[in-house]
């Protein structure tokens, strides 16, 4: 694609080239002469701007999708973390604290919150405020 691009921008060189030379063969005037220059040296900066700009949005594309790539890994982490809380809450009878569960796992908070969050979304487990410390939470797998 950007070899067409690239050849685009070459054929349209070429055509105002020769259009330029055809208007500097007909004018006498050096006037009209200098201002066709500096429109042509204007349109060569821009054309040399935009293979630039699409040089920089194709690394940005590259960039986009090692960026989704580790998304899905990192979607792929927390299912089996999910997994993980949810057969040692079974294996400690079907509920546990959040206290718990979370020095169980070795999880630091922010993994362990956006584990939660994810089982809660995900239909799979139950959050309900722990009446013994109302800090913590008691949680328990969906039948």
């Amino acid at each position: 694609m950007l070899q067409r691009e690239k050849e685009s921008v070459n054929d349209a060189e070429i055509i105002a080239s020769s259009v330029y030379k055809d208007i500097y063969t007909r004018t006498s005037n050096p006037a009209p002469n200098v201002l066709l220059e500096e429109i042509l040296l204007e349109v060569h900066a821009l054309k040399e701007e935009v293979l630039k700009l699409r040089e920089e949005t194709s690394r940005n594309r590259q960039m986009i999708l090692a960026l989704e790539k580790r998304s899905k890994s990192y979607g792929e982490e927390i299912r089996n973390r999910i997994a993980s809380m949810l057969r040692l809450i079974e294996d400690y009878g079907g509920a546990m604290t959040s206290t718990s569960v979370k020095s169980l796992m070795g999880l630091s908070k922010d993994e362990f919150y956006r584990t939660l969050k994810c089982g809660r979304d995900e239909n799979l487990i139950e959050i309900q405020p722990n009446p013994k410390d109302r800090r913590g939470y008691i949680i328990s797998i969906k039948p």
